[in-house]
């Protein structure tokens, strides 16, 4: 009997020893066929469990080292319940290890998902080893955590433009292959550093406070020889309130539309103007 007999047999044992436990609960459970390195277990489990729940049961159950401990599992909603899922004995769930990439994010480290299946579903029909840097960046500013760094009003290409990637201190090229780096997925050692280029060079990083019912907040990166006009268009752009009924105002003083940019803002790198609707 080789090593993996040895392993699935343990696996085996350890699941009934599981599933005699959770048959104590009596009718709310059921027993469900797991698939998990092309062998089948049997387990059994509660109808209330969530998705989220059974992986973490699974990633006990499997012994599956932390750093591996990403699971794909059909791709069903976390928060749902077995029950809600329609999931029963007759179910069989298949279950993957998942690739990831450790991103680091201001001294914060991200494992980010790279699962083949993952990526098919979710962004380009492709196998993590033939990601280019650029594919990564697309996968990037879809993460949660980029919710903190990302600013929203930028369309898709100019975050693109601006995310700028790193591993072992090099830049990493849009074009050039992840491969090409050597880097590899499932590695905690691999560590690629993210951070957000600032605002390009003679620009001004605007922050828009539009005082309606929802204190809407826009982010405009604009040349400092355009006009608070230029602003106003910018936001009927993308509120469609009309421009007639915009009054702009920096540091409690009303600007007219002719006035331009660089005549009153110092700070290039972040400043505020405040929107009111006229009635």
């Amino acid at each position: 009997m080789n090593k993996n007999d040895y392993y699935s047999k343990y696996l085996k044992y350890k699941m009934k020893y599981l599933q005699e436990k959770q048959m104590q609960i009596g009718g709310n459970s059921f027993t469900l066929t797991l698939n998990y390195n092309e062998k089948d277990y049997k387990y059994t489990v509660l109808k209330t469990v969530t998705i989220q729940s059974l992986k973490n049961h699974i990633k006990k159950i499997l012994d599956i080292p932390e750093h591996l401990q990403h699971l794909s599992i059909n791709f069903w909603d976390e928060t749902k319940t077995l029950e809600n899922l329609g999931i029963n004995k007759d179910t069989r769930i298949i279950v993957n290890k998942m690739n990831f990439i450790p991103i680091r994010l201001e001294e914060k480290i991200f494992e980010m998902p790279l699962d083949p299946d993952y990526i098919k579903k979710n962004f380009v029909d492709m196998t993590p080893g033939s990601l280019t840097v650029n594919d990564l960046k697309n996968i990037v500013i879809q993460q949660p955590f980029s919710a903190n760094i990302l600013i929203n009003d930028l369309s898709v290409l100019e975050k693109l433009d601006r995310i700028q990637l790193k591993f072992n201190s090099s830049m990493l090229e849009n074009d050039k292959k992840l491969d090409n780096y050597g880097i590899v997925f499932d590695n905690p050692s691999i560590i690629i550093d993210y951070s957000f280029r600032p605002r390009k060079p003679g620009t001004i990083q605007l922050e828009i406070n539009i005082k309606d019912e929802k204190n809407t907040l826009l982010h405009l990166e604009i040349e400092p020889t355009k006009t608070i006009g230029d602003i106003k268009t910018f936001i009927n752009e993308k509120t469609l309130i009309p421009v007639d009924k915009l009054q702009i105002v920096f540091n409690l003083k009303y600007i007219d539309d002719n006035v331009v940019l660089s005549e009153f803002i110092i700070n290039y790198d972040y400043s505020r103007l405040t929107v009111f609707i006229r009635i």
